[in-house]
């Protein structure tokens, strides 16, 4: 009588386990000071931590930037109190910057473990532009 139980007890606990990704602990991108006069570009790097679950392949994807960039190929940082002049940068997936980072970009993890997931930034050499601090900022989507 205790076997039968069981069973009935196993059945009526019936359920499945939904996918999902848990997105945290942003860093900024710190690029050094950008000298217009240079010919070689300027690299900096940041980070977010990604975290899904079993079987999940996440899509990540990291917008063109709220400096008024249309799309991803377009991103420009904007002058901290305005100004006339943009600089220009673009945001990558692997370390050689080859591979843009846009809105299609596939991450596949550790199952339950915190990933840290790199994002190299570049900004084109011999840009002029105003003396002064620039920023924009980017909105990162995880879909699943």
């Amino acid at each position: 009588m205790k076997w039968l139980a069981l069973v009935l007890l196993l059945g009526a606990t019936r359920t499945a386990a939904a996918g999902s990704c848990l997105f945290s602990g942003t860093t900024t991108i710190a690029f050094p000071s950008y000298n217009p006069l240079n010919t070689t570009d300027t690299y900096g790097q940041g980070a977010f931590t990604l975290r899904c679950t079993v079987g999940v392949a996440a899509q990540v994807g990291i917008d063109g930037g709220g400096a008024g960039a249309a799309n991803t190929n377009t991103r420009r940082m904007t002058k901290i109190g305005g100004g006339a002049t943009n600089l220009y940068y673009q945001l990558y997936s692997d370390v050689l910057r080859t591979l843009v980072w846009n809105n299609t970009t596939v991450f596949e993890g550790d199952p339950l473990v915190d990933t840290a997931i790199a994002v190299y930034g570049t900004i084109s050499a011999s840009q002029d532009v105003e003396t002064g601090d620039y920023k924009d900022t980017v909105t990162v989507t995880v879909n699943f």
